[in-house]
């Protein structure tokens, strides 16, 4: 059974990640080192202090706007999420209905982290000229709103909050930072594979970018209903006040929130593929 579902999981996983839409990517590493990147590396040589280079990828993870593209770029990665081709018939007999799924929810997941970690080090080389690796938040970060008041409302000071250096120490902000984007994901591999298997691919995409944009749209406007969304439970800063040490959320209130969606999703998916005649559905 282990060897069946690791075995379904390999082949999910580099067929996902030897996609030509993995072009992508690029293009998003290119859009994050145009708004994020080259502003902290202005700000390390406007301060004459180094930068942590994990710094870039916590501000990647705090910024509304590229919070919104990196699940929509994972989701063009994903769109044909579990591969149903030809082959599947075969597939599914050999290795039985749940070990198939089983297969593919560790797929999923593989993917989701291996997608953040990339980002995680792709953000690190951008910045390795210009910082060092290391438990602290950088100088750079914390006294530049202080050595130039003028740039605080800046979308940079946005991204990296005083009430996220103040709040909470650097190792736990990138821990935090690469743990719920991950979940984020994985939530919206369910999403997609739910569907996928009922024989709606389109409506599980559409669904998912529905949830993204509901997120983007709550958290924008900074109402209570954010909260039900995936998106604000992801950004780190929005979990504490700007000057009071008691959180606006307990972080560990979104850990239980993705929990539990993850759960009913992975149930979900169990009921849809012992219903659904997967054996004879063809490639959409």
């Amino acid at each position: 059974m282990k060897h069946k579902v690791l075995s379904v999981a390999v082949t999910e996983f580099r067929r996902i990640f030897i996609d030509p839409r993995m072009l992508t990517v690029g293009m998003l590493l290119v859009f994050i080192y145009n708004i994020v990147i080259t502003e902290l590396l202005l700000r390390a040589d406007k301060t004459g202090f180094p930068l942590n280079i994990a710094e870039s990828f916590v501000a990647v993870g705090s910024s509304g706007m590229l919070v919104m593209f990196l699940p929509s770029v994972f989701m063009i990665l994903i769109s044909d999420f579990p591969d149903m081709g030809p082959h599947l018939m075969y597939s599914v007999h050999r290795t039985g209905r749940l070990a198939w799924l089983f297969g593919k929810l560790l797929a999923a997941l593989f993917s989701a982290a291996a997608y953040v970690l990339g980002m995680l080090a792709a953000c690190c080389l951008m910045t390795a000229s210009k910082g060092f690796l290391g438990f602290e938040w950088s100088e750079t970060v914390t006294k530049y709103s202080s050595m130039f008041p003028e740039d605080r409302f800046t979308l940079m000071s946005e991204y990296l909050p005083s009430n996220l250096y103040n709040q909470m120490s650097f190792p736990y902000a990138l821990l935090h930072t690469v743990l719920l984007l991950i979940l984020y994901l994985f939530l919206l591999s369910l999403v997609i594979m739910f569907f996928r298997i009922c024989g709606m691919k389109t409506a599980g995409i559409a669904a998912s970018f529905g949830v993204i944009a509901a997120g983007v749209l709550t958290t924008a406007i900074r109402t209570k209903a954010m909260w039900a969304f995936p998106m604000a439970n992801t950004i780190t800063w929005l979990h504490y006040d700007t000057a009071l040490r008691e959180p606006v959320k307990p972080m560990y209130q979104s850990y239980i929130y993705f929990a539990a969606l993850i759960a009913v999703g992975i149930i979900a998916n169990i009921i849809a593929v012992k219903k659904n005649n997967i054996n004879t559905m063809e490639a959409e």
